[in-house]
């Protein structure tokens, strides 16, 4: 899932160029990366907590914290310091509900 989320960064940042330009591509490209390398985070710690290697409360929360700690680094440095267009971070960040939703959909036909 997160490949085809990676893959769906190539018809978002075509259309945000089309809308706004270079500058609004990369935004897609760097809010895209963003919500791909979070969702990959969260998918490794879920599978952990399921996959029998049952985690300590106080371990599984602080591994969520840090997690959730880059999420927020990463948009700061995203948005403010290399100052990238932020509706198109927006929608860089939106491609991962669209490869969810094309994903069930995928599994549902097959």
């Amino acid at each position: 899932m997160v490949f085809l989320a990676a893959l769906l960064l190539i018809p978002a940042s075509v259309a945000g160029w089309s809308l706004g330009g270079w500058e609004r591509a990369l935004g897609v490209l760097g809010g895209g990366a963003v919500a791909v390398v979070n969702f990959w985070l969260l998918a490794r710690i879920v599978v952990k907590t399921t996959a029998g290697q049952e985690l300590a409360l106080p371990t599984m929360l602080s591994r969520l914290a840090v997690k959730f700690g880059l999420l927020a680094g990463s948009l700061v440095v995203v948005v403010l310091i290399l100052r990238m267009d932020a509706l198109g971070v927006l929608i860089g960040l939106s491609v991962i509900f669209a490869a969810v939703l094309l994903s069930q959909v995928v599994e549902w036909l097959t």
